[in-house]
């Protein structure tokens, strides 16, 4: 009974759940605040996570992984796939050279706290996982490839994660491991999916196992081998509860049952071996099982449900959702139930199953892990805490199941997913479901919860299980396959009345009385107080439940206000005075009067008349709401009616009011008053009222009258009374009609006859009328409004089948040859609508063909087509076949739709025949034809459709319906011809192909061989320049793919929500140029160096996903238009042929540079030069070019783009004025007399001061020439230094990587600087001659503080330990310690105290300490420092550093660079700068493949004076842009070919030239040679060039003084050329010096001439003067390099935006300065040194002046130089000197002069910041250091180390033993003897070998 009673109640509450929840489950509101979709990318995602204290999401996606930010805002994409893998392949990443591309399907995302990585483990490589750094996930943490398969190879098999406590290393520390379940796949060789246990942890730095032993059980569990194909374990969920680790896992009940169940498992978190393992049912419901466990969430219970479970809320309660499945089959049923296990429950049905296990009752199992067998009966006493102390009964398999009954269950649903909050004392879960919404439900207690609202996130798709919330647990997220959702918790807002807020029953809401609104707990003031927040359980809302009175006449107002008594409940007690407040329009007209409360009632008065509102038009009352306010807020309220009786004009609009209103006949008036058996009052009844109101009726609302008759209008005349006489009728004509009416006895109003007829030839008129009675004429109600309606026949119908087919009433007929009535047809026959027009007539029909198989829908059109369908059904004939008509569409005597049949006759007229008696013939032909298709173009378009396919064929536009496939899917028809049909193409799922098919009618028409393909969307990678103006027209460089297949792309350009477009080009398939839009509004706000930034797309065909780029590209940047000023003078003067044309303006370069520019003189061209913010310069023709007009001069035009075009004036050439024949001779005559004198006084003048005279001629000419270069050249530098700094930005922008070198590498290349081959770097074999155990006793030694102090102390204190050997010593030393950097800080530190000790003792001054490496300690701080930051150069420091040094590597080759000086136009250090102007040119070569010369060319750009080698740098550059220099072929080995035309393939072989640096043709001048360039070899711009590998030499070059020859290609051509072992040229190798001369007494020379005599030096150069002009290339270098030296200074000088905190090796360090600062006493001054010491001079200071020492790259002299003086400047800004700068300072001081002050501030601010950051405990610094020796452990041979530093103890070791003998705590511990016994046996060792 008590079950039947309790299934009764479960229905009952289904039943209730349909009707209450259903009707919600779309009833969402604005809950979704963003969302992130990946479909724009073409992957769809698979998992997710929440970083827990950034907010930051996480998302694995197919082939993607994406980092997000709260807001869902895509922040970094990386690409993971496809990769070339396979699953025959070993489990090692990049190791797979047979595999073909798969997709990279992401199986687990798992946040790592404690390293502040993320797991992210994929199908590839059997299931491998790599780690990532939360800060920036682009960048990866996985030092070496991963090769341990840890997660399911199968999208579909099930894998589940999660990082909690492992087992204790022996220090009673449990570290973090991996816990990982794992479905078994067949995809693979068997041996490489056994590498995946069942179940596992694992440790989280190499994704090992944690505990394996061949002796016992390891740290997993494995599927018995006979079952593994064929039992499979789908792993739900996973987490960590008070020492346990559970997992709940949907698996067949067992080996011999196909039913499948669901399963929970633990193992306690200190059990290495698993002994702990035990399983158990996990079930949900107690009659009806819910046996699928589809998600579940851990989480605590809110006080509430806590306390109905009875446990603190402190506790963990397991939430789940489960679905009901049918046997033996695994997927679920629209069925679904929610359940709660509190954690201590399961943990005490867990511990019972284990004792009935200890007490020898039941089987150990499951059997599909182990063969089953009975329990073992012990005496151990198991309690909760059981850990699997014994070897014995594991794994437990229980029989007691984990079962509760459920809390609320789903019809009609499948559960996917759960998330539970609390808020205030409720639990609320959030269930998300398989058609893509999220059920919110309020659990109330253990057996009762109530789905309160649904909201719609994805129509029909699933909701993943992950659900999170966000940091604040105000947003949930939600994702589906394609679309991630930050879902609002809760919209209390959107509720506006208590009673809506409470009865939602929502558990975030509640009613906040004080501020009248619905909202959060925390967000209502004062909300502990009683009655100021009403939750949604217990609360009732105050109310106002009753008033009296609740209406007023309006009219009682007048004089006197009525009282009203309000009945409230729950009014909350307040202070202040209560007022009424009626309000009417909401707010906008409120009226106050005072109120008084007495208990439970508020009692006011109303307000008078006058104040209140106007009565809407067309009402007789107005709501206004009465509310009850205490200081201006509004608690109650209720409406209150005002209404007014005398708005109702009539008797029935009068009594049908809802208010007391009665008629007065008499009065015609309509009152509240009423009398008692008045009989002229008609009492306010709706229903009585209406029978009881004088009125007129008629049969219809219109009285049909012809026009030009008369008629006497008759009408019934209802409840008149016998008062009511003088009845007349008042007709509304052009002028009012009254006539008088007679009323019948039988209650009938006869007017007398009026004359009704109206002028306009309009079908019809009507005429209002109304009837009146007495004196007063006082209308009767008129409820039908009853009209006249004038009409005219032959207005109404123009043919005789119209007007016959018209309605009865107006009693028309045909007369001749027009409608009329029969009176007015007197001298012809009228025929009445009964007959049937005779004369039927087709006037035109369409389509006019159709194909032959009929079924086209034919349109006739005509005159008297009939009356009725009948008339015409069988009567349409089209070419001799029956058309068959169809009655819907046929309009009687109009027109007949019919479908036509199939006819065998080609041609022929359409006949109607109307009635068997009456037919009509068509004038012209209908055609049947045969329609075909025969052309396609074009072939393909994107995926996503919109392509316009011009499908060509003949008689195409036949029939009437048209319908066209393309590959099955519809393509949209746009326009129809013949022979010609333009439809657009739809969106694909997928890459298809497939024929064009088309149907007309009913006939399909296939196309023969036509076909269509949809490929792949065009995708835009990259976009260059990402500037304009707004005027637009500027070209931007578009790259991507596949844009070849796009009919008319555009760019769009998006401005305050209006879109602007502009039209693109195509170029290439993967290059379009597109044309900036013109923006016509302005795009600054008065700042005109505030530029803006808009969002920005392309329009390809219907591809979406390119629309809007921005969160792919970033925006684009927009400037106001360059303003060019004109000519000051409307002519110009040009004043020299060679000068320049310099043109005013402003803001010119903002956005816009030299090739976007043209400016034209009449028909020639100006030649752009330069460009800066004000100025444009450009080099006229040297002759001045003809007008384009009528005007004299050339006019000069200024182009920006293709849409801006500047008037600027027009330009005159000067030239010398004409003289007439008279001045000739005056001027002659008078020159030769003058001339005479001036020879006369030259020559006695010049006897006297000859010498003089010719020593100012000369100093003249010097100044001039000096005066023209300073000119020239401060001109070129103004320029380069306003374009270079866009310029580099722009080049720079293709760099995408990074190549840094391996943690061994940089560490030898810092310890050990120029040994390649050191011996810690090599793994010697067994056979070593070294002997293990010595070494060992010697490390022990070494391990040994006292003698390693000792050790190095006796070393430092001998005078033949020299600095060198103070650094490798102190180097093996670091090497050495490596694996214990705990003990290598201790001994580090306490080197470091002495040092301070001496330092402070001695004569030096402290500010010197550590700034030179004089001890060892010094080099061990740099070595530690080398060590611990090398991840912080990885992820943080690395980059500006090496975007600095490729932007000064890029910065010096623009110009020329001395190949055997070193010296360069462009530079830092004015001790590599070329004093002298050289003369060159800027070309681009094309770099080709000689093995495939159908792959596209590499552009390079080359200098005319590069050379030769020179020229092999750069296309190296070019060719391995991102690949390290290590793996750069050798460029000795390979030879530069010049092709005397475009190579290409066919068979007339190419001719090519061999360049060399030194040749045959090479220039020699006295006992100097000039090195080769492209300029002697004469090459041009865009010259084809390719590098080959050396051969034997075939002719380099002709004879000296001859002209090169090019050879013929095919005899250079060898199998083993360079691009047969070397990547294609789209990568990006090594520079070599110049080959040394073997001639005897030939010097080389490049650019510059070197000269052994310094006077003939300077000489060469110029003078001193001149030379030192030059210098301002020195600023133009610098500040086009500024930004890039800005971001590594302040990268390294700030503990912010650094991505990842301050390395702790820096803290730690300082806090160590500063604590010895303080035992001593010292001065913040010499603290502030010593810190610049210790971490910038000895560490960045290297570092940045070697970044070769960091990155696989190659550092040039002149790149070294540049770094150099960066470097002194990071010194200088470390230094608390101050720096006193005069005109002999040195140049690289005074370079950075202005920028040293900034840099000095960042430096104090920065040692400021570290030292207010909370200092590190020695516990978290020897966890970091112990980290790091245990990643870095096997990086170097110790062994090797420990044999090197042995030889200083062999070479010292009488001083050494001596200091150990006398050190008493060496004494003690025999540290002497011990050393002693270590040289005897490594002695003895070397003696046996």
């Amino acid at each position: 009974m008590k079950g039947v009673v309790y299934a009764s109640l479960r229905m009952w509450r289904n039943v209730a759940f349909l009707v209450l929840v259903m009707p919600l489950l779309y009833v969402s509101g604005d809950y979704i605040v963003s969302s992130f979709q990946s479909s724009k990318n073409g992957s769809t995602m698979n998992h997710y996570v929440v970083n827990k204290n950034t907010g930051k999401i996480y998302v694995g996606a197919v082939n993607r992984l994406y980092q997000l930010s709260p807001d869902l805002k895509e922040e970094i994409n990386v690409s993971t796939g496809p990769i070339k893998s396979s699953p025959q392949c070993p489990p090692q990443k990049y190791s797979c050279e047979s595999g073909q591309f798969t997709d990279t399907y992401n199986k687990v995302l798992v946040v790592n706290y404690a390293s502040q990585e993320l797991i992210a483990c994929s199908t590839q490589f059997h299931g491998i996982c790599e780690k990532r750094y939360l800060a920036n996930m682009s960048i990866s943490n996985t030092n070496k490839p991963l090769s341990n398969p840890v997660v399911a190879n199968s999208l579909n098999a099930t894998t589940f994660a999660f990082i909690a406590p492992g087992p204790s290393q022996g220090n009673g520390v449990q570290p973090n491991v991996l816990y990982v379940g794992a479905t078994r796949t067949n995809i693979g060789l068997r041996i490489y999916r056994d590498l995946v246990p069942a179940f596992c942890i694992r440790n989280l730095d190499n994704f090992e196992i944690a505990y394996k032993s061949p002796v016992e059980q390891s740290s997993k569990k494995e599927i018995e081998t006979q079952h593994r194909e064929t039992f499979k374990v789908n792993y739900i969920y996973g987490f960590s509860s008070e020492k346990f680790s559970y997992m709940l896992t949907v698996q067949k009940a067992n080996t011999q049952d196909e039913r499948y169940a669901s399963k929970i498992f633990r193992v306690c978190q200190n059990d290495k071996n698993f002994y702990s393992y035990a399983e158990l049912s996990f079930k949900c419901g107690s009659n009806r099982v819910y046996n699928l466990v589809q998600a579940a969430y851990l989480a605590k219970a809110g006080s509430t449900l806590a306390q109905n479970l009875g446990i603190p809320t402190t506790e963990d309660v397991l939430y789940a959702v489960f679905s009901h499945g049918q046997t033996n089959k695994l997927e679920p049923q629209p069925r679904s139930a929610l359940c709660i296990y509190p954690m201590r429950i399961v943990r005490k049905i867990f511990t019972q199953n284990i004792r009935q296990c200890f007490k020898g009752l039941g089987n150990i199992g499951p059997e599909h892990l182990t063969k089953s067998t009975l329990c073992q009966k012990t005496k151990l006493q198991i309690d909760d805490n059981y850990c699997g102390t014994l070897d014995i009964n594991t794994p437990i398999a229980g029989t007691v199941p984990v079962e509760v009954p459920f809390t609320q269950d789903f019809p009609s649903i499948i559960a996917s997913a759960v998330a539970v909050s609390i808020t205030y004392d409720y639990t609320v879960a959030f269930i998300g479901t398989t058609v893509g919404t999220v059920i919110k439900v309020s659990i109330e207690s253990s057996h009762s919860a109530m789905p309160y609202e649904t909201i719609h996130v994805a129509p029909d798709q699933r909701i993943f299980p992950d659900l999170y919330f966000d940091l604040d647990k105000e947003h949930l997220y939600a994702m589906t396959p394609n679309k991630l959702s930050k879902v609002r918790v809760e919209d209390c807002s959107r509720y506006t009345s208590c009673s809506d807020c409470i009865g939602v029953k929502d558990p975030y809401c509640g009613w906040c009385t004080l501020e009248n609104k619905c909202s959060l707990r925390a967000e209502c003031k004062e909300a502990d107080q009683d009655l100021r927040w009403l939750p949604y359980t217990g609360q009732n809302c105050s109310a106002i439940t009753s008033h009296s009175p609740s209406q007023v006449q309006i009219r009682k107002l007048a004089q006197k206000t009525v009282k009203i008594t309000l009945q409230v409940m729950n009014l909350p007690q307040v202070r202040g005075q209560y007022e009424c407040a009626f309000s009417a329009y909401g707010r906008n007209h409120t009226l106050t009067t005072n109120a008084q409360k007495a208990r439970d009632q508020v009692i006011c008065r109303t307000p008078i008349s006058s104040k209140l509102p106007p009565i809407p038009t067309g009402k007789d009352h107005i709501v206004m709401k009465l509310s009850v306010r205490v200081g201006g807020k509004d608690f109650v309220s209720v409406n209150f009616t005002f209404f007014d009786c005398n708005v109702h004009s009539s008797c029935m609009h009068c009594i049908q009011s809802k208010f007391p209103c009665n008629w007065c006949i008499k009065e015609h008036l309509c009152t509240t008053n009423k009398t008692k058996n008045s009989s002229d009052i008609v009492l306010g009844n709706a229903y009585t009222g209406s029978k009881l109101c004088p009125r007129i009726e008629y049969d219809s609302a219109v009285i049909p009258v012809a026009s030009g008759t008369e008629k006497s209008v008759s009408l019934k005349a209802m409840n008149l009374k016998d008062f009511q006489t003088d009845i007349k009728c008042k007709f509304k004509l052009n002028q009012d009609v009254k006539v008088h009416a007679t009323k019948t006895s039988t209650d009938r109003i006869i007017c007398d006859p009026v004359s009704f007829s109206y002028e306009p030839d309009v079908p019809y008129r009507n005429v209002p009328f109304e009837i009146t009675w007495g004196p007063n004429e006082r209308p009767l109600d008129n409820l039908g409004s009853i009209q006249v309606k004038m009409y005219k026949c032959e207005s109404m119908a123009t043919s005789c089948g119209i007007c016959l087919t018209m309605d009865k009433i107006y009693r028309c007929g045909w007369c001749e040859n027009k409608c009329s009535i029969r009176s007015q047809c007197t001298n012809y026959h009228w025929f009445p609508s009964s007959e049937i027009c005779r004369n039927v007539k087709i006037t035109e029909f369409h389509p006019s063909k159709g194909p032959k198989e009929g079924g086209t829908l034919l349109t006739i059109r005509g005159e008297n087509l009939g009356k009725t369908f009948s008339d015409i059904k069988k009567g349409v004939t089209v070419v001799g076949a029956h058309c068959e008509p169809i009655e819907s569409e046929y309009v009687p005597a109009q027109k007949i739709v019919c479908r036509t049949g199939r006819s065998s006759k080609k041609s022929g007229a359409v006949r109607v025949v109307v009635a068997t008696f009456a037919s009509a013939m068509s004038d012209f032909f209908y055609q049947y034809v045969v329609p075909e298709i025969n052309g396609l173009e074009p072939t393909m378009g994107p995926k996503d459709g919109g392509t316009r396919v011009t499908v060509k064929g003949d008689h195409l536009d036949a029939g009437y319906e048209k319908s066209i496939t393309i590959a099955g899917l519809p393509c949209r028809i746009e326009r129809v011809e013949r022979r010609e049909l333009v439809c657009v193409t739809q969106y694909a799922d997928r890459l298809m192909r497939g024929m064009v098919n088309m149907t007309i009618d009913q006939t399909v028409i296939n196309s023969n061989n036509v076909d269509y393909s949809y490929v792949v969307n065009p995708k835009v990678s990259d976009i260059v320049p990402k500037k304009s103006v707004c005027g637009g027209g500027i070209p931007m460089n578009v790259y991507g793919q596949n844009f070849s297949i796009i009919q008319q792309p555009q760019m769009i350009v998006w401005v305050r929500n209006k879109e602007y477009r502009g039209d693109c080009s195509q170029m290439r398939d993967s290059h379009l140029i597109c044309y900036f839009p013109n923006i016509t509004e302005p795009v600054t706000s008065g700042n005109i160096n505030l530029p803006q930034r808009f969002s920005y797309g392309f329009h390809m065909d219907n591809v979406t996903n390119l629309l809007n780029l921005t969160d792919y590209l970033g925006t684009v940047e927009v400037q106001d238009n360059p303003i060019f000023s004109k000519f000051t003078e409307k002519v110009k003067s040009h004043l020299y042929t060679n000068e320049y044309l310099t043109i005013n303006g402003q803001n010119l370069n903002k956005a816009v540079d030299e090739a976007h520019v043209s400016v034209r003189i009449g028909m020639g061209r100006c030649n752009v030069t330069s460009i800066a913010s004000s100025q444009l310069t450009c080099q006229p023709p040297k002759v001045q070019p003809e007008a384009m007009s009528d005007s004299d001069y050339p006019e000069v035009i200024v182009r920006v783009g293709r849409n801006l075009t500047y008037h600027i004036g027009f330009l005159r050439y000067e030239e010398p004025e004409g003289t007439s024949l008279h001045m000739v001779i005056g001027l002659a005559v008078g020159g030769a007399v003058l001339l005479l004198i001036v020879i006369i006084v030259v020559i006695a003048y010049r006897v006297k001061s000859k010498q003089s005279n010719t020593m100012k001629k000369q100093l003249h000419e010097q100044m001039d020439q000096l005066e023209l270069k300073v000119a020239q050249e401060c001109k070129e530098a103004f320029a380069e230094l306003q374009t270079d700094m866009t310029e580099l930005n722009n080049d720079m922008s293709g760099q995408v990587s990074i190549p840094f070198w391996d943690y061994r590498t940089y560490c030898m290349k810092v310890l050990f600087p120029g040994d390649k081959d050191h011996p810690v770097t090599k793994y010697q074999p067994n056979s070593s001659n070294l002997n293990s155990k010595p070494l060992q006793l010697f490390m022990q030694l070494i391990k040994n503080a006292t003698f390693l102090l000792t050790f190095i102390r006796t070393l430092e204190a001998h005078q033949s330990f020299t600095m060198r050997d103070r650094v490798k010593v102190a180097s093996l030393i670091s090497v050495t310690l490596q694996s214990d950097m705990v003990y290598a800080t201790s001994i580090l530190k306490t080197l470091l105290e002495d040092l301070i000790k001496r330092s402070i003792e001695g004569n030096n001054h402290p500010k010197l300490l550590l700034r030179r490496t004089e001890s060892v300690a010094e080099k061990m701080l740099s070595n530690w420092f080398t060590f611990l930051l090398y991840r912080f150069l990885q992820d943080c420091a690395g980059k500006p550093l090496f975007l600095l040094f490729q932007a000064i590597k890029h910065q010096v080759s623009k110009g020329p660079v001395d190949a055997i000086s070193s010296e360069a136009k462009y530079s830092l250090s004015e001790d590599k700068l070329i004093r002298q102007q050289i003369d060159f040119r800027t070309l681009t070569i094309n770099v080709c493949d000689t093995e495939q010369f159908s792959q596209p060319y590499v552009p390079v750009k080359v200098l005319d004076c590069d050379t030769i080698t020179h020229v092999k740098e750069k296309i190296m550059d070019a060719i391995y842009k991102n690949a390290p220099f290590s793996r750069r072929p050798p460029i000795e080995s390979l030879d530069l070919v010049l092709f005397a035309q475009p190579p290409e393939w066919r068979s007339t072989p190419n001719e090519i030239l061999i360049l060399n640096d030194e040749d045959s043709t090479s220039k020699i001048e006295g006992d100097l040679k000039r090195l080769n360039s492209l300029a002697h070899y004469k090459v041009n711009d865009g010259a084809y060039m390719a590098l080959r590998k050396k051969q034997t030499p075939v002719n380099t070059g002709p004879p000296l003084q001859e002209k090169p020859t090019f050879y013929k290609y095919e005899r250079l051509i060898s199998e083993n050329s360079l691009y047969t072992r070397s990547p294609s040229l789209g990568r990006t190798v090594n520079s070599s010096g110049i080959p040394n001369d073997g001639e005897n007494n030939i010097r080389k020379y490049h650019l510059v001439k070197q000269h052994d005599s310094p006077t003939h030096r300077e000489g060469d150069r110029g003078s001193k003067m001149v030379s030192e002009i030059y210098l301002t290339r020195l600023l133009t270098t610098k500040g086009t390099l500024q930004q890039y030296v800005d971001d590594l200074f302040e990268r390294i000088f700030s503990t912010t935006h650094r991505g990842q905190v301050l390395p702790l090796a820096i803290k730690y360090i300082f806090d160590f300065l500063d604590e010895q600062a303080q035992l001593h006493n010292i001065e913040p001054e010499v603290v502030h040194t010593w810190k610049s010491n210790s971490l910038p001079l000895r560490f960045w200071v290297n570092i940045i002046k070697n970044p070769n020492f960091v990155f696989d790259i190659h550092k040039s002299h002149i790149v070294d130089s540049c770094l150099s003086v960066t470097a002194q400047t990071f010194m200088d800004s470390c230094s608390m000197s101050e720096h006193r700068l005069g005109k002999d300072s040195p140049s690289s001081k005074l370079l950075y002069a202005k920028d040293i002050p900034k840099y000095k501030a960042w430096v104090d601010r920065y040692y400021e910041d570290i030292k207010s950051i909370i200092p590190i405990s020695d516990q978290d610094m020897n966890s970091m250091l112990q980290e790091e020796s245990r990643l870095h452990c096997h990086e170097f041979n110790t062994e090797a180390a420990l044999n090197e530093l042995y030889k200083y103890v062999d070479s010292y070791s009488c001083k050494l033993l001596q200091a150990l003998e006398s050190d008493e705590t060496a004494s003690r511990s025999k540290l002497d003897l011990k050393l002693q016994q270590v040289m005897n046996l490594i002695n003895n060792a070397d003696q046996s070998y």
